[in-house]
Order: structure tokens, then C-alpha cells, then sequence
């Protein structure tokens, strides 16, 4: 009995640091304007229903011989659970890189504020983006695509066998795996910025030409509030299609992330 009780508790430890990882990273539940009780009480429920799915069978024998070996059990569930958290977060920060991009262009990049989500500086379209994505993501019920992506991970890592190698985590595999999820996210950020960014680098050239044939012309006083009022216009514009465009990628993000840890290649 006492031998139980104290796999119960390692096996609960392992599922805690797992989703631990997980909230670390994820969007919508990890976003730092989020109370820390919240997330903590979110984490502990999450952790006793993933407990109760999948932890009969690591209850069952003994989980670890010894404390370093427990430390590296430990160590390889928050790893998964953060790499989990880092894939879901892709998609964010790649709005988040299309409003930067469209900011530089708009010449307001340096006009940054605190993302509440991220924590860090981020010009005031990236910002706009990313509270779009987030609100759309609650729309579409991304999160509980996330919740469900979770709980696939221990069919394909169970609990407490999280090792590297054959049968665990293939490093090459992964890697592959990532670059292919990072560059689809970069070229989801570069679809949303370059229709504003091809207005405006278009509206340049015509300030130039305008700029060539009347020398007297204050360029700088004209340009920067027809830029920004332009910018502006075409991003409120654009948002039905870049909301079109989101659903479809949450749909390839569910999958890819259904598949991370899958061992087929």
C-alpha cells in the first residue's frame, strides 16, 4: 500500500511537470496577464483528469530506483510539455512578426508597448494582431485543441517513458518537425503583412515622384500621417481575410501539433 501511495505521488509529480511545461509556453492559457492562482489552479485540475487517463499504468511499478533518476524523468516531461506550449505559440508570434513588419513599414515601429501576452515591447499593430489572434483562437476553440493535442502526447511518450531516442523523442525527427511548423508560421506572418506592406511601399514611390516634381514640398510632414491613416485603413480592412486565413492554418496547426511527438517520420 505504502509502495502505491508513493507511485501515486511520483506519477503525479511527472504529470505536473509536464503540463507545467505546457503553461509555460502555450498561448491563451500561459499569457502573463493571466493570474498566477488561475493558472495554478488550471494546471493542478488539468494534472489530476491527465493523472486519472493516463497514470494507472505508471502507478502499477515502481517509477524511479533513485533521486537523479526521478530529477531526469522529471526534467524530459516539462521539456515535452515546453516544446508542446513553444509549437502552439508559433502561430501567435507569427502575427506578431506581421505586425512588426507592417509597423516598420508604416514608420511607427518604434511606438512599441507591453504585450501582456508575451511580456515584452511590441509596436501597437503587432499588439492589435496578436489580442485579434488570441480572441479568434477563443472563437474557434483552439484551446481545447490544445488541451486535446496535450492529451495525445502520452499515447505517443507515455508517462515516466519520455527518453530519447528510439521509442521517445527522435531529435532529427523533431527538428525536422519544428523547422517545417516554424517555417509555415513565417509564411503565415508574411501572407498577413504583404498586402499593407505592398500598399504602402507602392505609396513610397509615389511620394517620391510627388517629392521630385515639387522639391518645396515637405516630404516627412506628409508622408508619415498618410502612411499611418493608410496602414490603418487596410489592416481593419484586411481583417475578415486574415481571419479566413487563421482558421485555416489553426486547422494545420491542430494537426501538426496532434503529430509532434508521433514516432512515424
Amino acid at each position: 500500500m505504502d509502495a502505491f501511495l508513493i507511485n501515486i505521488v511520483l506519477a503525479g509529480m511527472l504529470v505536473v511537470a509536464r503540463i507545467s511545461g505546457f503553461f509555460a509556453m502555450v498561448p491563451v492559457f500561459g499569457a502573463t496577464n493571466i493570474p498566477n492562482r488561475v493558472k495554478l489552479g488550471l494546471a493542478l485540475t488539468l494534472s489530476i483528469i491527465m493523472l486519472t487517463l493516463h497514470g494507472q499504468t505508471a502507478m502499477q511499478h515502481p517509477i524511479a530506483t533513485d533521486f537523479w533518476q526521478l530529477a531526469a524523468m522529471i526534467g524530459m516531461e516539462f521539456l515535452v510539455g515546453l516544446l508542446l506550449g513553444f509549437a502552439a505559440e508559433l502561430m501567435v508570434n507569427s502575427l506578431r512578426l506581421a505586425g512588426e513588419m507592417a509597423s516598420m513599414q508604416m514608420g511607427i515601429s518604434i511606438s512599441g508597448v507591453l504585450d501582456p501576452v508575451a511580456g515584452i515591447q511590441t509596436p501597437i499593430i503587432g499588439q492589435a494582431y496578436v489580442m485579434f489572434a488570441m480572441m479568434l483562437m477563443l472563437i474557434l476553440n483552439v484551446h481545447h485543441h490544445l488541451l486535446w493535442a496535450l492529451d495525445r502526447t502520452y499515447y505517443w511518450l507515455p508517462l515516466g517513458k519520455v527518453v530519447l531516442g528510439h521509442g521517445g523523442l527522435m531529435p532529427g525527427i523533431l527538428a525536422a518537425r519544428f523547422l517545417a511548423l516554424t517555417s509555415d508560421m513565417l509564411a503565415l506572418g508574411l501572407l498577413v503583412a504583404a498586402p499593407t506592406m505592398g500598399v504602402l511601399f507602392v505609396t513610397e514611390i509615389a511620394i517620391a515622384f510627388v517629392a521630385k516634381v515639387m522639391p518645396q514640398m515637405n516630404v516627412f510632414t506628409v508622408s508619415i500621417p498618410l502612411k499611418c491613416a493608410l496602414g490603418i485603413l487596410l489592416i481593419a480592412v484586411s481583417f475578415p481575410n486574415v481571419a479566413q486565413l487563421l482558421e485555416r492554418q489553426d486547422a494545420t496547426l491542430v494537426r501538426q501539433l496532434m503529430l509532434l511527438f508521433s514516432h512515424s517520420p
